[in-house]
């Protein structure tokens, strides 16, 4: 989920959903001038780098917004699109 800008117009996001033992993570995103504006509350598949030596701890790049997250862990992420009323069945 895209967090409100920063003073100095970065844009944040957190996972929707965190099961894992560490503390959530801060994803920093990496826009393009190609990618849709933003903006908080902004729901997002994006594409994550691990990042060292910076105040957060991945960057991410957009794949595809309005993605409905129903699993994230330390180790692997369940997305499927968000259909609306129509339900969604996953083998």
């Amino acid at each position: 989920e895209v967090m409100s800008p920063t003073s100095d117009g970065d844009l944040f996001a957190r996972p929707l959903e965190w099961d894992g033992d560490d503390i959530e993570p801060v994803i920093l995103l990496m826009t393009r001038k190609s990618d849709p504006a933003l903006g908080r509350g902004d729901r997002i598949l994006a594409k994550l780098t691990k990042v060292t030596d910076e105040q957060y701890q991945y960057e991410g790049r957009l794949i595809r917004r309005s993605m409905s997250a129903y699993s994230i862990s330390n180790d692997s992420v369940l997305i499927a699109p968000d259909f609306g009323k129509r339900s969604l069945t996953c083998p």
